[in-house]
C-alpha cells in the first residue's frame, strides 16, 4: 500500500478546553474530591489538571487557577504574513507557482530580510521553514491553498 501524501500530523495540538479545565480545577477546590473524579466529571486528562494544580501551587496560592501562559514567538506580523501571501499569489500568476520546499525556502530568506527575531534555530540549520509553520501558514490564509 502507498502511502497518501501529507500525512504529517503537527505536534502541540491542543485537546483540552481552558473553560473545561478550569471547571474541572474549581470543582476540585470547592467539593475536595480527587482529581481523577473532576477529569471524569468535566472530561479532561488527569496529567492536564495535575499540571493546572501544580502551576497553581508555584504561581499562587494554590487555589486559583492560573491559566498556561503560551510563548507564543511569532515570526511575522500579520502585515507582513499578508505580504507573503499576496507575494505568493502574484508568483502563481506570473509561472506555476512555487513548490512546498521552495517556498519554505523563501520564507526563510524573507525573515532574514526584514530581521525577524524570532527564527527558530531549527529553520537555519535546516536551511528553510519547518512543516509545522507552512501548514500553520496555509491554515491561516485558505486563499493559497
Amino acid at each position: 500500500m502507498v502511502p497518501m501524501p501529507r500525512n504529517y500530523q503537527p505536534r502541540n495540538i491542543l485537546t483540552t478546553d481552558r473553560t473545561n479545565l478550569e471547571k474541572a480545577f474549581n470543582h476540585r477546590i470547592e467539593t475536595g474530591c480527587s482529581i481523577r473524579t473532576a477529569c471524569n466529571l468535566f472530561g479532561v486528562k488527569v496529567s492536564t489538571l495535575g499540571d493546572a494544580f501544580t502551576r497553581s501551587l508555584k504561581e499562587s496560592d494554590g487555589r486559583t487557577f492560573v491559566p498556561k501562559h503560551q510563548n507564543i514567538k511569532k515570526v511575522f506580523t500579520d502585515a507582513q504574513e499578508h505580504f507573503i501571501e499576496e507575494y505568493s499569489i502574484k508568483i502563481s500568476r506570473m509561472f506555476y507557482g512555487l513548490s512546498t520546499r521552495a517556498f519554505r525556502r523563501m520564507v526563510l530568506k524573507y525573515s532574514e530580510a526584514v530581521g525577524s527575531p524570532a527564527i527558530s534555530d531549527v529553520w537555519r540549520r535546516v536551511g528553510m521553514a519547518t512543516r509545522d509553520w507552512y501548514y500553520g501558514y496555509m491554515f491561516r490564509h485558505p486563499r493559497l491553498a
